[in-house]
């Protein structure tokens, strides 16, 4: 981790992926006692620049390092590990994902929002037999690359749809155009391509003022992963229209595994866990089970291997023969009518 002052003054976030590690580092040593493995903690700004640290000696004998967790710092230190055979872990930046392309001892943990894009293009297409399928999006954006990537993956995969874009400010009235397009007696599959909330605000609307008091009516709604951080939709239209998302991480409250997290974060920390310390435990403990297993030849045996933890869906793919790992697992979710929300 890197902090601007000293640890009393570092990163909450990253603190808390720290805390979320620690106990995860804790929890393999229970489970495997005489395992012999040591985790060390470096702050890269006790050594200036991420060349001074490689140069110190401080990480010769690791096994594993993950972070730093900016993408300028991950450059010079990856390259270096490279030299090294040491893999390297990008916890967080996902801008760091170029950095798979020519390094196979570099492990790219949050999924692209391209990979959570053809998530929902992959759900849209095993649902879409026996329904009506439309896709909304903005005018004035016209085909956007958004636009333009959303009907070509529909197209790839088979889905026959209808399409409808409007404006917000001509939007009155919107909602029986939707509905001439839509089977008023069955199921239908509504693909939103936009990212604008007020425009998407307005979509799930008129969705609503379609459905009406119609039981015959049945709407599932699909978008982008950015609408979980919409602050202004009302987050019962989501459950309404049964609003399908593929996300990079989400947290089952109902599980043992977490709520057993969750009390032991409260024991140690006295206060809850946020998302980034289940981001950390999930990324120690997927990797050290993985070094423990393999070795640090572990790249070459976890490959396309999907695995549950408690916030992340793990499935590293090799981005290429030359390169490293981008984790293209995700965690899709839908918001149902009685306020549930559960994975698809």
């Amino acid at each position: 981790y890197n902090t601007k002052d000293g640890a009393d003054k570092a990163s909450t976030n990253q603190m808390d992926v720290y805390a979320g590690a620690l106990l995860a580092f804790n929890e393999f040593q229970q489970m495997n006692p005489g395992k012999n493995y040591k985790l060390e903690v470096v702050d890269i700004n006790d050594y200036g620049s991420p060349f001074a640290l490689t140069m110190s000696g401080a990480l010769d004998d690791c096994e594993l390092i993950i972070g730093p967790v900016y993408e300028k710092n991950l450059t010079p230190l990856a390259t270096w590990a490279q030299g090294n055979r040491i893999p390297v872990v990008s916890p967080l930046d996902p801008k760091a994902a170029k950095l798979v392309k020519a390094n196979p001892y570099f492990f790219q943990y949050p999924p692209t929002p391209e990979t959570l894009k053809e998530s929902v293009y992959n759900k849209i297409a095993e649902d879409a037999t026996d329904c009506r399928s439309l896709l909304l999006y903005e005018k004035w954006t016209g085909k956007s690359e958004f636009v333009t990537r959303t009907m070509s993956s529909l197209n790839s995969r088979g889905v026959v749809y209808d399409t409808l874009s409007y404006d917000i400010l001509e939007g009155r009235g919107i909602d029986a155009t939707m509905a001439e397009k839509m089977d008023m007696k069955g199921a239908n599959k509504v693909i939103v391509a936009s990212e604008k909330e007020a425009f998407v605000a307005d979509v799930l609307r008129n969705l609503l003022l379609v459905k009406g008091n119609n039981d015959s009516l049945t709407i599932d709604v699909y978008g982008p992963s950015k609408w979980k951080n919409f602050e202004i939709i009302e987050l019962e239209y989501f459950h309404l229209l049964h609003t399908h998302l593929s996300i990079q991480y989400y947290v089952d409250y109902n599980t043992l595994q977490v709520n057993n997290f969750i009390s032991s974060f409260r024991e140690n920390f006295n206060t809850d866990p946020t998302p980034y310390a289940f981001q950390g435990h999930d990324i120690l403990m997927f990797f050290i089970e993985a070094l423990d297993e393999y070795g640090r030849e572990f790249p070459i045996h976890i490959n396309n291997k999907e695995k549950s933890l408690l916030q992340s869906t793990i499935r590293f793919e090799k981005a290429s023969n030359e390169g490293g790992f981008q984790n293209n697992g995700v965690r899709n979710i839908i918001y149902y009518d009685n306020w549930e929300i559960k994975s698809w």
